[in-house]
């Protein structure tokens, strides 16, 4: 059951990424950029997308482990209260910070 549960997220996951237009445009934004054209080319979009699959799902691991040891800690009320009181403080000291940098004033 929990190996079915798993799975059904990674395929909503894997489905969310694969329809974003918006990493479609950006990978084929940049990517040209990154190309010699002394080179063959087909091989180096080839390896290039290698390492960015690599990348992306190395660090889409590590935040899918951080957030399991996130939720066991959240679990408690108390802890869950301390975070969210801590996140709105440093939302409001970002808040207040670009008010000051850009001149907005309070």
């Amino acid at each position: 059951m929990q190996r079915r549960i798993i799975l059904n997220f990674f395929k909503r996951g894997l489905f969310v990424n694969l329809l974003n237009p918006k990493a479609a445009v950006l990978y084929i934004t940049i990517l040209p950029t990154f190309i010699d054209a002394a080179f063959p080319i087909g091989s180096q979009v080839v390896i290039l997308t290698l390492t960015y699959v690599l990348v992306a799902t190395l660090i889409h691991g590590l935040i899918v482990i951080l957030a399991s040891y996130a939720r066991r800690f959240m679990e408690d009320r108390k802890r869950r209260l301390i975070v969210q009181r801590g996140l709105s403080l440093a939302l409001v000291a970002i808040a207040l910070w670009f008010a000051w940098t850009t001149g907005g004033g309070i």
